[in-house]
């Protein structure tokens, strides 16, 4: 009889749905996953190209369409968000412009000039004061009067355009140096990226007192993303030793990080030249190197590398001089507020929700990802900007 009822007992949890039989995952339907192309292994065929197309999948479920986007897919850049003012910036190196996206009315505007001159910036960021700010110039005509212009440029919303800012000690000019990585701010407002002249020089700037100040000095071609900590440090890769750098700019030192296949001062992570580049800090402070795993800093004596098991989402149709297939490696990391993870790179836009363990394909499209004050993640792919509202 107590065999029974404990049968009964089990029986009436797993129909009851108190213990789950497979995995679950909060706000995600099963239609909004794509499956992956193979769930085991992958054929190591060759790929001829041109003769296989690989698959163009959009968002599904509860992505929606927002706006049709204002030029070729294929030429955009990259784009911001400015939360304050509600309104996606992106960079159109096809075009020579900038397109200007107001969500709150659906209306687009277009930027060709960066002060009197025909040029736009090569790269935007937003600062967290709302400024929009441009580096790099990229000349919408020919430049034939060798005139060396600043580096930097900022959107003034006064005059609507931007217009050039200029460093008190006269290093970043253009041509001699360009941008070689992303602009990032540390908590005291400096902004801080790498340049590319001779070497490559980590660079901060003042934009209250207008000084540039140079701080390390690498090797030419190591390009890539910093990400600063919470505690002010800069950390960045560098390709030719495989390894990360914590640079601490108020006492000037440098700790290393190394990756395979040297020794590992903190255990070995096998990370590769290309997953060095690509560096975030989530919300608990791990720092993640694209899809590849974490280094947990929460002891500061003992830190613990984590590598990712691979996940079948990130077999991509790469088109590859050997094979058509291979595992991506993703080169934009996002964690939205829920503290969903947005990997983007060869195969698409990837979420991974670390908590439950569960991955999703969202879409072989790829984009940044950005959410709005309301809780909506939006995306640019196949043409067109996706929502998706988190809050349900």
């Amino acid at each position: 009889m107590k065999a029974k009822l404990l049968i009964i007992i089990i029986l009436s949890l797993l129909v009851g749905g108190c213990i789950p039989s497979t995995p679950t995952t909060s706000n995600i339907n099963n239609e909004e996953c794509i499956p992956p192309l193979y769930n085991i292994a992958f054929p190591i065929v060759t790929h001829v190209p041109g003769s296989d197309i690989p698959r163009q999948l959009a968002p599904q479920g509860n992505w929606q369409i927002q706006d049709e986007l204002p030029f070729p897919q294929n030429e955009l850049g990259h784009f911001v968000f400015r939360p304050k003012q509600n309104e996606f910036w992106f960079t159109v190196p096809g075009s020579n412009k900038i397109s200007r996206y107001f969500i709150n009315n659906k209306q687009w505007k277009t930027y060709q000039a960066v002060g009197w001159t025909l040029s736009v910036p090569d790269s935007l960021f937003v600062a967290n004061d709302g400024t929009v700010w441009g580096a790099g110039i990229r000349f919408t005509t020919n430049n034939s009067s060798g005139e060396n212009y600043p580096f930097l440029s900022r959107f003034n919303d006064a005059t609507d355009r931007f217009e050039y800012v200029e460093d008190t000690s006269g290093f970043l000019q253009i041509p001699q140096v360009r941008l070689v990585s992303n602009i990032a701010e540390d908590p005291y407002g400096l902004l801080w990226f790498f340049v590319e002249g001779e070497d490559q020089t980590l660079v901060s700037f003042d934009s209250k007192t207008g000084r540039s100040q140079q701080h390390y000095y690498r090797n030419r071609g190591g390009n890539g993303k910093l990400a600063i900590r919470t505690d002010g440090s800069v950390w960045f890769g560098d390709v030719f030793k495989n390894h990360i750098i914590q640079y601490i700019p108020l006492s000037q030192e440098t700790r290393i990080y190394k990756g395979y296949p040297e020794p590992a001062e903190f255990g070995g992570l096998e990370f590769d030249l290309s997953e060095v580049n690509y560096l975030f800090f989530d919300h608990s402070g791990r720092l993640w190197l694209a899809n590849n795993g974490w280094l947990d800093l929460s002891n500061a004596d003992l830190p613990v590398w984590y590598q990712i098991i691979e996940s079948p989402v990130f077999i991509t149709e790469v088109g590859l001089p050997l094979s058509r297939y291979a595992i991506s490696y993703q080169y934009s990391t996002f964690q939205s507020s829920n503290d969903w993870y947005w990997f983007t790179g060869g195969s698409g836009i990837v979420r991974l929700d670390l908590e439950k363990g569960t991955w999703c394909l969202m879409t072989t499209g790829a984009s940044e990802v950005f959410e709005d004050s309301d809780q909506n993640l939006w995306i640019a792919v196949f043409g067109h900007l996706y929502k998706y509202a988190l809050k349900r």
